[in-house]
């Protein structure tokens, strides 16, 4: 048997055609519309606060500072520094609007798959996948921020994959993984019984 190979799974999946006993999780438009929409409207919003606050010379200065410490230069510096701020957080929101609209046009690269011998993140021409013969274990991390997969490999760090819901409920995603990861370990020990 072959090992297993992420990339060339990837690369198969990409394709559109996925052989029986494979499941693929595409990247769900809503969610990528949701976040380019939300990132989009963050970025107008701050590198507008950022040129208003520029071009006006306004600033914010919490009520408990005395008027004295914001006088003269420093209220320079103030305006300078939440200038500086608002800018780098609309830049930032820029560079996530670019990368979303990458993924929304090229769906077909964005998936979570699992075969009978592994399962592939793709996102991009980022690949993250792994054997189930070598993987221990899988648990799901909910909570604040996005879902998590961490996924305990048999030699070497965890795993950490964001799941959030973009391929569907992660419950899922994390039972898919751990019903091969269960196979995977019946055949291993069906194996050792023959030796």
């Amino acid at each position: 048997m072959a090992a297993f190979d992420p990339n060339q799974a990837a690369q198969q999946a990409a394709t559109g055609y996925t052989p029986p006993g494979w499941t693929l999780f595409p990247i769900r438009k809503q969610a990528l519309y949701g976040g380019l929409l939300i990132t989009a409207a963050m970025a107008v919003f701050a590198l507008g606060v950022a040129v208003y606050m520029l071009i006006q010379g306004v600033y914010y200065v919490p009520t408990f500072v005395p008027d004295s410490a914001t006088s003269g230069a420093a209220g320079l510096v103030i305006n300078l520094v939440e200038v500086l701020f608002f800018a780098g957080l609309g830049v930032y929101c820029v560079y996530f609007t670019i990368k979303g609209i990458g993924a929304l046009l090229s769906t077909n690269r964005h998936f979570f798959l699992v075969t009978q011998e592994g399962w592939v993140l793709a996102r991009g021409n980022k690949i993250i996948g792994l054997a189930f013969a070598d993987t221990l274990g899988v648990r799901l991390k909910t909570g604040n921020g996005p879902s998590q997969i961490i996924v305990q490999p048999r030699t070497g760090k965890p795993l950490t994959l964001n799941v959030s819901t973009a391929f569907g409920p992660p419950r899922e995603l994390a039972a898919y993984l751990l019903q091969g990861i269960k196979m995977a370990e019946a055949q291993r020990q069906a194996g050792q019984q023959f030796r």
